[in-house]
């Protein structure tokens, strides 16, 4: 049975920094899941930055990222 959803967790900084890699690494953690919700934990996360906030804005626009 294929997963209802794709949860990523989100940990620690998101920054101008490393928001590009960050991309990348949700991106490969969604290769192949198309038209699946995706589902964010950010308890671990400790700061996001602007750029961070673009990374789950284009991750919205381009996902099924549950509300």
């Amino acid at each position: 049975m294929a997963a209802s959803f794709v949860k990523i967790p989100l940990v620690g900084r998101i920054d101008s920094n490393n928001s590009a890699e960050t991309e990348k690494q949700i991106q490969a953690q969604l290769a192949g899941k198309e038209n699946v919700p995706v589902e964010l934990d950010a308890e671990g996360l400790e700061y996001i930055s602007s750029a961070g906030l673009r990374v789950l804005l284009r991750l919205k626009k381009n996902t099924l990222l549950f509300p």
